[in-house]
């Protein structure tokens, strides 16, 4: 029996546009993805097997399905396809800690992270383009949960170019229980109507002021067209936006396609102090990008 555990991180979107619908029903976007240190922890264990192909699954803290429908078995599928592995018996468990279907691509850094460490158990030591092929395979943030850090995205998620670090700052994170979007509709509501971007910052210009290191730049032209296009039916995600901003927040931006919010702040008391004001009405956590 061998076992690895990793951790999971978060992302949150500094810049998500959608640029276009593809033929093939996907998206392309235009992203800057940064991962958080709020994570899961994801372990991977391998038993002693003959001509037996077995994958098991537990999440703790979670009532997600143990299923072949889960990102995490999708995951290990993908890998042991790529790879021709006929024979193997698995144990992936899960303690999930980042919110489920908010954003943050909780289930796409759970699959990341068991590509991860199945390359590990099974001696491949494979680049992470050879890995984030794998992923995308599985889910379009899967790509860039193998890579990580600050990184420009593209594409459906297949694009990932790795950035500057972003200055120092600190991280809350928040949502409500009571709001949750669906993906699908957020996409949607997209393609049917048009989206009015004159105010934004163009997508290269957002690029160059994080390889400055342009901190006022960087938090001041923060933009999510989904927040744009869900704007009536986010009521709870306005108050968090507004409260982060009222204690000091540097920008507050929803992630992905919602509903959780995120604030960076140049203060760590600040962000402690904004963090333990949301915690009062909604979930909140105080995290760093990593």
């Amino acid at each position: 029996m061998k076992e690895i555990i990793l951790d999971a991180n978060a992302k949150i979107n500094l810049y998500l546009d959608v640029v276009s619908k593809r033929s093939d029903g996907y998206h392309n976007i235009e992203s800057v993805m940064q991962t958080l240190s709020l994570s899961d922890k994801v372990s991977v264990r391998w038993n002693e097997c003959i001509n037996k192909k077995s994958i098991k699954q537990t999440f703790i803290n979670s009532d997600l399905p143990c299923d072949e429908t889960n990102l995490c078995y999708k995951a290990a599928k993908a890998y042991f396809n790529c790879f021709d592995i006929d024979s193997y018996d698995i144990e992936i468990s899960v303690e999930k800690n980042i919110p489920e279907a908010a954003g943050l691509a909780g289930g796409s850094a759970d699959a990341a992270a068991v590509i991860r460490a199945l390359d590990i158990l099974c001696k491949k030591n494979s680049a992470d383009t050879v890995l984030s092929e794998i992923g995308l395979m599985v889910g379009s943030d899967v790509a860039f949960c193998i890579v990580g850090g600050t990184c420009k995205v593209c594409g459906r998620g297949e694009i990932v170019e790795k950035l500057s670090p972003i200055p120092k700052l600190w991280a809350v994170v928040s949502k409500s229980q009571n709001e949750s979007v669906s993906t699908k509709e957020a996409y949607a509501k997209i393609d049917s109507r048009e989206i009015n971007s004159d105010e934004k910052i163009s997508f290269n210009d957002y690029i160059d002021a994080l390889s400055r290191g342009d901190i006022k730049a960087l938090t001041e032209n923060v933009y999510n067209v989904f927040q744009t296009v869900m704007a009536d039916s986010l009521c709870h995600t306005y108050e968090i936006i507004n409260s982060m901003k009222k204690d000091g927040a540097l920008c507050s931006l929803m992630s992905g396609s919602g509903p959780s919010v995120f604030g960076l702040f140049d203060n760590e008391e600040l962000a402690k102090n904004a963090c333990g004001n949301l915690k009062n009405k909604y979930y909140a956590e105080l995290c760093m990008p990593v």
